[in-house]
């Protein structure tokens, strides 16, 4: 009975917080009032049009930078109102340039008025107007008097927000009291309280540790109070907390490695995250990424912000100067608090990948439900798919018994951390995979070692795969790596069964997560970024008709993609910021951790069946990598396949270094203190030099 009303009471709280958490996620909804036309425009005033096609009263964008003119008046303006006869498209960006075209305004956009505000602007004659995107125009009319923005209400929730927030209250409540025995162990800490002897703490290893607490605690405090360059401040305090990871466990590096790891990976996409230039031409495709984030943290709203809609595909400020920042950031902020105003938002249609977005987007709503300022709720969902990848990381280094190092030194990939610190699926789709391949290695460890395989080990496995691949299931092949796991690993001959079974469900599920909307609705017109001949239909009447032609051309695609002179563009590429200077160093780190990284545990998938399985599974994935990209993304009867990223090969790394090179070594003899110590030593000097080369030096 305790249990029960322990658990009534404990969902109760946690309800009432996520029922807090939705209601003040609310955006005040905001529109425009009081605005007084004293001239109309119409079309016949556009005098000149540049960068668009006209079809009647509709303007469609045919090239970078479209503009047009109104002239033929005269008059003093303090606002304007654009007027169109259909909803602009979401995250149109609007321009406006007044008194010889020289000066900018941004507009207020809402559904079908734009409400620009020109305070301040003496008589003009002349303005030019940028949408870039397609619209249809009805009229522009001018002001001499201001607008003012005012408070429309709260945005719309759903009623399912409120019971899903319940619901979860009550699954929590429930492990918290039942899983965990709260009340146990809240008894068997207590009797530990008081049977610890203080004599005995005061021995010469936690003296030591701390001496380096006190050490660390006091660098923080002096780092904060006298540094003063916001560049310089967050680099020495993410490498200080580092060096305190490593110093504190200096005798036990190897033993307690994957927390090592996860305190690197954190610190220094921390850096990475406050020092790189706000906005959201970071990272490759970050703009998709982040709009979608940023609809995922609005599942049960109806509206995003205008602050939202300005930060799409574009940085708020190239400059590394501190007080063109902090101005930057203060527009971010106005804009951000008149509320929402383009009516949006809503999760894609494609719930599987969308989940995806799951560490950002519950980020952002659990910032802005605590009420924070827009630039922190920007950075949330940053952190979010931070920390989603540094705990992945942080379990799949604990699951191992060997390999340790392999994985802890392609987790710390330099294009790792970076699109960890970035709006990116990928390291969603990087983080899970890494998951499921060292759980199926740790499965096979342990067999070696006498323990047979458990039933929560394989949940884990084709769990963590099949919602890693929910972005690209192209992946799909990588499930069949879970067939290295031996029959003789297995308690019955029923569960091995079981296993398979699963295993092959879970391939068809992903397989048809995108083979089925292709059946059902056919290839489409591919993905326009490619080009005006990019069309997927008639791309794939091509390959069948010429199976030998294109065969050729995927075979001479590959031999170019997967070389060794072509993975600088793996491993190194940090966005659009640049690519690493140490891709040497990075390689000879690799070569080291495979090769030395070994123990009598691996020996039992030593041998050529499991080596050439795993290249089969990754060459498989290259080859549906490099299709999909030549269906969706290249031109029809191109000889190259376009838009095949080199990043798209990291979640392949791993399982090529830990099983495909997996040769007869005994690491046995190296001390693995100083070795793995020296390892994480060499990625983290590699991720600040080069963030020190192609930023933070700018600043």
């Amino acid at each position: 009975m305790k249990k029960i009303i322990i658990t009534v009471i404990l969902a109760v709280i946690i309800g009432a917080c996520g029922w807090g958490l939705i209601e003040n996620s609310r955006l005040n909804i905001s529109k425009a009032e009081g605005f007084e036309s004293d001239k109309i425009l119409d079309k016949s005033y556009i005098s000149e049009v540049i960068n668009y096609s006209v079809r009647g009263d509709s303007f469609y964008q045919e090239a970078d930078d479209p503009r047009f003119f109104v002239t033929d008046f005269y008059m003093k303006l303090e606002s304007l109102k654009i007027v169109l006869k259909e909803p602009l498209e979401k995250n149109t960006l609007i321009e406006l340039y007044y008194d010889k075209y020289c000066t900018l305004k941004h507009g207020h956009k809402g559904d079908k008025e734009i409400y620009i505000d020109l305070s301040g602007v003496e008589e003009c004659s002349a303005i030019r107007v940028d949408i870039n995107g397609d619209f249809s125009f009805d009229h522009i009319e001018l002001s001499k008097s201001d607008f003012e923005i005012v408070n429309a209400g709260k945005s719309r929730i759903s009623v399912w927000a409120y019971i899903t927030a319940w619901i979860l209250a009550a699954a929590i409540a429930v492990g918290i009291v039942y899983g965990f025995d709260i009340t146990g162990k809240a008894r068997t800490c207590l009797s530990r309280l008081r049977a610890v002897n203080v004599k005995a703490l005061a021995n010469k290893r936690n003296i030591y540790k701390l001496a380096v607490l006190i050490l660390y605690a006091a660098g923080i405090i002096c780092i904060r109070l006298l540094v003063k360059e916001h560049n310089i401040k967050w680099t020495l305090t993410t490498i200080v907390t580092i060096v305190f990871a490593v110093l504190i466990n200096l005798f036990s590096i190897y033993k307690n490695i994957a927390g090592i790891v996860f305190t690197a990976v954190m610190m220094s996409g921390i850096c990475y995250i406050f020092t790189v230039p706000v906005g959201s031409l970071i990272c490759m495709d970050d703009e998709f990424h982040y709009e979608n984030s940023v609809k995922f943290s609005h599942a049960f709203e109806d509206c995003v912000t205008e602050a939202d809609e300005y930060i799409y595909g574009r940085l708020v400020t190239e400059k590394y100067n501190q007080v063109e920042i902090q101005r930057s950031m203060k527009g971010l902020e106005e804009l951000y608090e008149l509320g929402a105003v383009s009516k949006d938002g809503g999760v894609a249609t494609d719930a599987y990948k969308t989940l995806a977005y799951l560490p950002s987007g519950t980020a952002m709503f659990l910032a802005r439900g605590l009420g924070l300022p827009f630039v922190k709720v920007f950075y949330a969902g940053k952190l979010g798919n931070l920390f989603m990848y540094g705990l992945l990381i942080y379990f799949a280094i604990k699951r191992l018994r060997s390999g340790k190092m392999i994985l802890a030194v392609t987790a710390m990939l330099p294009a790792n951390i970076f699109l960890a610190s970035s709006y990116s699926y990928d390291i969603w789709l990087i983080g899970l995979t890494m998951l499921g391949i060292a759980y199926i290695a740790g499965v096979i460890q342990d067999w070696a070692g006498g323990i047979q395989v458990r039933i929560k080990d394989i949940i884990i496995i084709l769990g963590s795969l099949t919602l890693g691949f929910a972005p690209k299931a192209v992946y799909f092949p990588m499930l069949l790596l879970v067939f290295l796991i031996p029959r003789a690993g297995f308690k019955s001959k029923k569960l091995y069964r079981g296993m398979c079974i699963s295993a092959a469900a879970c391939i068809i599920f992903v397989l048809m997560t995108f083979m089925l909307p292709f059946i059902v609705g056919g290839p489409g017109e591919g993905d326009l970024r490619g080009g005006e001949d990019v069309n997927s239909a008639e791309q794939v009447s091509y390959v069948l008709k010429n199976p030998m032609e294109y065969t050729e051309i995927l075979l001479n695609h590959i031999k170019d993609y997967i070389s060794p002179e072509n993975q600088k563009l793996t491993v190194g590429v940090l966005g659009y910021m640049g690519n690493t200077t140490h891709f040497v160093l990075i390689m000879l780190l690799l070569a080291m951790v495979t090769f030395a990284d070994r123990e009598v545990c691996d020996m039992k998938i030593n041998n050529q069946k499991a080596r050439l399985w795993t290249i089969f599974s990754i060459f498989a994935s290259i080859v549906l990598i490099s299709t999909a990209m030549y269906i969706s993304f290249t031109p029809v009867g191109s000889n190259s396949v376009n838009g095949c990223q080199y990043r798209y090969i990291i979640p392949l790394i791993f399982p090529l270094l830990y099983f495909a090179f997996n040769i007869k070594t005994d690491g046995r003899n190296i001390n693995k203190n100083i070795f793995s110590g020296l390892c994480v030593a060499s990625m983290v000097f590699i991720l600040y030099s080069d963030a020190w080369k192609l930023w933070l030096s700018a600043y």
